[in-house]
Protein backbone atom coordinates (compact mmCIF):
# COMPACT_ATOMS: atom_id res chain seq x y z
CA UNK A 1 0.00 0.00 0.00
CA UNK A 2 0.78 3.49 -0.93
CA UNK A 3 0.28 6.50 1.13
CA UNK A 4 0.06 9.76 -1.01
CA UNK A 5 0.61 12.98 -0.25
CA UNK A 6 4.15 14.87 0.69
CA UNK A 7 5.03 13.62 4.18
CA UNK A 8 5.45 16.19 7.15
CA UNK A 9 7.51 13.27 8.96
CA UNK A 10 11.32 15.09 9.42
CA UNK A 11 12.55 11.55 10.25
CA UNK A 12 11.45 10.58 6.50
CA UNK A 13 13.22 13.62 5.29
CA UNK A 14 16.02 13.27 7.11
CA UNK A 15 16.85 9.65 6.06
CA UNK A 16 18.40 10.47 2.86
CA UNK A 17 20.15 7.12 0.95
CA UNK A 18 24.13 7.75 1.18
CA UNK A 19 23.66 7.20 -2.76
CA UNK A 20 20.99 9.73 -3.79
CA UNK A 21 22.29 11.81 -6.73
CA UNK A 22 22.89 15.09 -6.00
CA UNK A 23 20.54 17.97 -7.51
CA UNK A 24 23.00 18.95 -10.17
CA UNK A 25 23.08 15.29 -11.53
CA UNK A 26 19.19 15.05 -12.06
CA UNK A 27 18.02 16.88 -15.57
CA UNK A 28 14.57 18.22 -16.51
CA UNK A 29 12.58 17.83 -20.26
CA UNK A 30 9.15 18.26 -21.02
CA UNK A 31 6.87 14.50 -20.96
CA UNK A 32 6.41 14.39 -24.72
CA UNK A 33 7.71 11.83 -27.11
CA UNK A 34 10.33 14.29 -29.31
CA UNK A 35 12.08 14.30 -26.26
CA UNK A 36 13.00 10.43 -26.36
CA UNK A 37 15.84 11.25 -28.31
CA UNK A 38 17.74 13.01 -25.38
CA UNK A 39 17.62 9.74 -23.08
CA UNK A 40 20.49 7.04 -23.04
CA UNK A 41 19.62 3.36 -22.51
CA UNK A 42 20.96 3.80 -18.85
CA UNK A 43 19.84 3.11 -15.53
CA UNK A 44 18.79 5.38 -13.08
CA UNK A 45 15.38 7.11 -11.23
CA UNK A 46 12.88 9.79 -12.58
CA UNK A 47 10.34 11.76 -11.10
CA UNK A 48 7.43 12.74 -13.24
CA UNK A 49 5.72 15.92 -12.14
CA UNK A 50 2.91 17.92 -12.62
CA UNK A 51 3.39 21.79 -12.65
CA UNK A 52 -0.03 24.31 -12.96
CA UNK A 53 0.03 28.02 -13.57
CA UNK A 54 -2.01 29.82 -10.88
CA UNK A 55 -1.38 33.41 -10.46
CA UNK A 56 1.45 33.31 -12.49
CA UNK A 57 3.86 30.91 -10.69
CA UNK A 58 4.43 27.64 -11.18
CA UNK A 59 3.81 25.10 -8.73
CA UNK A 60 5.31 21.67 -8.97
CA UNK A 61 4.30 18.14 -8.17
CA UNK A 62 5.89 14.55 -8.24
CA UNK A 63 2.66 12.33 -9.64
CA UNK A 64 4.84 9.15 -10.26
CA UNK A 65 8.39 8.05 -9.13
CA UNK A 66 9.86 4.79 -10.77
CA UNK A 67 13.46 3.44 -11.46
CA UNK A 68 14.39 1.73 -14.65
CA UNK A 69 17.46 -0.25 -15.75
CA UNK A 70 16.79 1.82 -19.27
CA UNK A 71 15.62 5.20 -18.90
CA UNK A 72 15.15 5.57 -22.77
CA UNK A 73 12.59 2.81 -23.41
CA UNK A 74 10.63 3.64 -19.88
CA UNK A 75 10.12 7.30 -21.13
CA UNK A 76 9.11 5.89 -24.24
CA UNK A 77 6.35 3.70 -22.48
CA UNK A 78 5.31 5.97 -20.29
CA UNK A 79 4.60 8.32 -23.17
CA UNK A 80 3.11 6.19 -25.66
CA UNK A 81 -0.72 6.70 -25.00
CA UNK A 82 -1.50 3.15 -26.85
CA UNK A 83 -0.83 0.84 -23.82
CA UNK A 84 -3.06 0.34 -21.19
CA UNK A 85 -0.65 0.96 -18.12
CA UNK A 86 1.13 4.15 -19.62
CA UNK A 87 1.83 7.35 -17.72
CA UNK A 88 -0.08 9.32 -20.15
CA UNK A 89 -2.67 7.13 -20.45
CA UNK A 90 -3.19 7.29 -16.75
CA UNK A 91 -2.48 11.19 -16.50
CA UNK A 92 -5.23 11.64 -19.31
CA UNK A 93 -7.69 8.98 -17.56
CA UNK A 94 -7.29 10.34 -14.45
CA UNK A 95 -6.89 14.00 -14.15
CA UNK A 96 -8.57 14.86 -17.40
CA UNK A 97 -5.55 16.56 -18.66
CA UNK A 98 -6.40 17.37 -21.48
CA UNK A 99 -9.34 19.60 -20.93
CA UNK A 100 -7.55 21.63 -18.91
CA UNK A 101 -5.57 23.41 -21.92
CA UNK A 102 -2.14 25.62 -20.80
CA UNK A 103 -2.59 25.79 -17.12
CA UNK A 104 -0.66 22.14 -16.74
CA UNK A 105 2.52 21.60 -17.61
CA UNK A 106 4.01 17.77 -17.22
CA UNK A 107 7.82 17.30 -16.87
CA UNK A 108 10.29 14.14 -16.28
CA UNK A 109 13.38 14.87 -14.13
CA UNK A 110 15.61 12.12 -14.29
CA UNK A 111 19.01 11.41 -13.11
CA UNK A 112 21.59 8.55 -14.32
CA UNK A 113 22.68 5.60 -11.77
CA UNK A 114 25.00 3.68 -13.93
CA UNK A 115 27.51 2.75 -11.49
CA UNK A 116 24.61 1.71 -8.80
CA UNK A 117 23.49 -1.84 -8.29
CA UNK A 118 19.72 -1.83 -8.84
CA UNK A 119 19.16 -3.06 -4.90
CA UNK A 120 20.78 0.84 -4.24
CA UNK A 121 18.63 2.83 -6.98
CA UNK A 122 15.52 1.18 -5.84
CA UNK A 123 16.82 2.27 -1.96
CA UNK A 124 16.47 5.91 -3.50
CA UNK A 125 13.50 5.53 -5.56
CA UNK A 126 11.40 4.09 -2.31
CA UNK A 127 13.11 7.96 0.06
CA UNK A 128 11.11 9.47 -3.15
CA UNK A 129 8.10 7.86 -2.82
CA UNK A 130 8.33 8.58 0.91
CA UNK A 131 8.77 12.16 0.95
CA UNK A 132 5.92 13.01 -2.14
CA UNK A 133 3.79 10.32 -1.86
CA UNK A 134 2.94 10.11 -5.61
CA UNK A 135 -0.36 10.05 -6.51
CA UNK A 136 0.12 7.53 -9.16
CA UNK A 137 2.45 5.28 -7.40
CA UNK A 138 0.69 1.74 -6.83
CA UNK A 139 2.90 -0.18 -5.37
CA UNK A 140 6.00 0.71 -3.06
CA UNK A 141 9.74 0.30 -4.28
CA UNK A 142 10.68 -2.21 -1.58
CA UNK A 143 8.66 -4.66 -0.02
CA UNK A 144 6.77 -3.24 3.23
CA UNK A 145 3.38 -0.64 3.99
CA UNK A 146 4.92 3.23 4.62
CA UNK A 147 3.00 4.14 7.73
CA UNK A 148 3.93 7.59 8.50
CA UNK A 149 2.27 10.83 8.78
CA UNK A 150 1.21 12.54 5.67
CA UNK A 151 0.10 15.73 4.30
CA UNK A 152 -3.17 15.15 1.84
CA UNK A 153 -3.99 17.83 -0.73
CA UNK A 154 -5.15 17.59 -4.27
CA UNK A 155 -5.49 19.96 -7.41
CA UNK A 156 -8.41 22.35 -8.24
Amino acid sequence: MVNYGWSKDRNTWNNIPINMPEIDKWKTIPFNINQNILLKKERGLYIISMNSLYFNQSFSTPIYVGHSINLYERFTYHINGHFKDSMLKRIKNDLNYKSHGDSFKIQYSYCYMKNEHIKEIKKCEQFLIDIYGPKFNRINASRGIRSENIIKGHLG
